[in-house]
């Protein structure tokens, strides 16, 4: 990789880092603060629940974050950066060895999905296992908020083979895409949450994977990697196998994230403690966990199986961005009694916090657009870095378009 290369790329991250410390915040306008109406100082520090009821109706400037400030920030860079990754894969600028391996190893893109389901995992299963609501209706809005991941899922199956696009059957399959695994992987966390609501998250993770990781090394490996597709099961082998480890991630997830809810209990200053305790305490216990499987047990690290080193690597990766999110957010947004999650969160991340589905769902579809007009690896290097800046900053302006133009939320 050429030196300009490596700067164009790291220009890139840096500008997104720029947004997150300089960018505007939720409620300012041109670097002054919003007017606000008084608010009657809480006695206690606020649950997360208890805060997205009172910012429901209010204006996304002026509403109190639901999530704390580091998780926001750390759930749009990472969404931001695999929206850049998926365009920019398919020019020369991008470096190979950041592109997916096709079987064994990690890469950069191979944190892609995983990535994307642990950050689901750390807002959504707190929210799933805080409820008592375990009627009917849960299970009927879970269904109703499937249709909408299913459909794009199918509506992808259908561009792809009617456009002869490309596409890597050993990635998810045949038919199998991403977001079929995100779709059932909400479902069966939901089917949980009703069956048996207080199951702790880490034991239920443990367990899966556990079974999970034994069934791979006792034929089902090689079941994935070399049987022959000659039904709707084995041409979609990988993307039916891999739902157990994405399941596990999101349980890992979820239970970091039920760790990092503000208590009624503790002042602001025993919650950060807590935090930093949770996050270092993660980090140590999932690279461990890693260095025994890849290094001790011998087992190869593999995206397409989504085995136990897998799912921990990236558990552990992400808790690693996640605790440095938390440390630059203690020396910049320190959480006060009246605001536990912080206050300081740039606009374009609260925006592409609130939509992932919606700014995936653009990328892949001006991805696809961008890929069908151009030979990609026929373009030179400014070229494409000017191609990939307009596409990034398409996808965050429909993310603000979304989140403050139209306030509405896709959700699954």
């Amino acid at each position: 990789m050429t030196e300009s290369t490596s700067a164009i790329i790291a220009g890139q991250l840096s500008l997104i880092a720029a947004l997150y410390i300089l960018g505007p915040r939720d409620g300012e306008t041109g670097g002054q603060s919003a007017t606000r109406k008084p608010k009657k100082p809480p006695q206690k520090i606020r649950n997360e629940k208890t805060q997205a009821e009172t910012a429901k109706g209010s204006s996304p400037a002026t509403a109190q974050p639901a999530h704390a400030s580091f998780i926001v920030a750390f759930r749009a860079y990472l969404q931001l950066i695999t929206i850049a990754a998926i365009l920019a894969v398919d020019f020369n600028i991008f470096p190979r060895r950041f592109a997916k391996t096709e079987t064994y190893g990690t890469s950069l893109m191979d944190l892609g999905v995983g990535a994307f389901v642990f950050s689901s995992g750390l807002v959504t299963g707190p929210r799933i296992s805080s409820t008592n609501n375990l009627s009917s209706t849960k299970l009927i809005k879970s269904i109703r908020g499937l249709l909408l991941p299913l459909s794009f899922g199918f509506a992808r199956i259908l561009f792809t083979k009617t456009a002869n696009y490309q596409e890597h059957v050993t990635e998810y399959g045949v038919h199998w895409n991403f977001f079929f695994t995100l779709g059932l992987v909400s479902l069966l966390v939901t089917l949980q949450g009703i069956i048996v609501p207080k199951l702790s998250f880490a034991l239920v993770g443990v367990v899966v994977l556990a079974g999970y990781q034994t069934a791979l090394m006792n034929g089902l490996d090689d079941y994935i990697l070399n049987a022959p597709r000659v039904d709707l099961i084995s041409m979609n082998r990988e993307g039916l196998c891999s739902l157990a480890g994405y399941y596990c991630i999101f349980q890992v997830a979820a239970e970091i994230g039920k760790r990092l809810l503000p208590n009624e209990t503790l002042s602001p200053a025993k919650l950060h403690r807590k935090r930093a305790v949770t996050l270092v305490g993660s980090l140590a216990i999932l690279s461990a966990l890693y260095w025994t499987c890849s290094q001790v047990l011998g087992i190869q690290t593999s995206r397409r199986m989504a085995n136990a080193p897998y799912v921990f690597w990236v558990a552990a990766v992400c808790v690693f961005f996640l605790a440095g999110m938390f440390a630059i957010d203690t020396l910049l947004d320190k959480p006060t009694p009246s605001s536990p999650n912080g206050t300081a969160s740039a606009l374009l991340f609260t925006s592409v916090n609130r939509n992932q589905l919606a700014s995936f769902l653009i990328a892949n579809l001006l991805t696809g657009l961008v890929n069908m007009t151009i030979n990609t690896l026929a373009v030179s290097d400014p070229v494409a870095f000017a191609i990939v800046a307009a596409y990034v900053f398409a996808v965050g302006l429909v993310a603000v378009a979304f989140n403050v133009w139209f306030d509405v939320t896709l959700k699954i």
